[in-house]
């Protein structure tokens, strides 16, 4: 059985898809309840118990980007803490109203992350957004953060800038 850090160590110029992510995080966490999602299904037409129902505690969303007519494919997360406060995290740190407008959805997931009053990450952890497809490992990273030491978007910002 590999560790963690083995399965992370993926080249950064190929995306990990839905089930490559539950593989690495399978059985690694047993405070991590994971519901995948993939937005665009939802027609911009969802609500908190969409994305995190009762009973689960992370998200894992894949948004669709439309830039200069060409699709891209990015993961964000949100983290229900145990006090029931929400983080969005994402590794790009492109901000809600930037990715809700690279998704033509007239501000809906803006209105969405605001409307649930989700913390949302402003440091940027994930390099580029050209030729390195590495969302999904930074994502799988936040959510192991959160689930062994609950930690909100301000800690794990400090933990990942600590670690060597």
């Amino acid at each position: 059985m590999k560790t963690l850090i083995q399965e992370l160590k993926i080249i950064e110029d190929r995306a990990l898809d839905f089930h490559e992510i539950q593989t690495i995080l399978a059985g690694k966490c047993k405070n991590l309840h994971v519901k995948y999602t993939d937005l665009q299904s939802l027609h911009n037409s969802y609500m908190l118990s969409d994305i995190l129902p009762k009973g689960v505690n992370a998200a894992l969303v894949l948004l669709t980007a439309r830039l200069n007519s060409r699709v891209n494919r990015h993961w964000v997360t949100f983290l229900r803490h145990q006090n029931g406060k929400i983080d969005f995290y994402d590794p790009l740190s492109l901000g809600i109203h930037t990715l809700s407008g690279y998704m033509h959805d007239n501000g809906y997931f803006a209105r969405f992350v605001t409307g649930i009053k989700a913390d949302v990450n402003r440091k940027k952890h994930q390099r580029s957004a050209e030729l390195i497809k590495t969302c999904g490992l930074h994502n799988t990273c936040r959510m192991v953060a959160f689930a062994t030491q609950d930690l909100y978007n301000n800690q794990y910002d400090h933990w990942i800038a600590s670690v060597n």
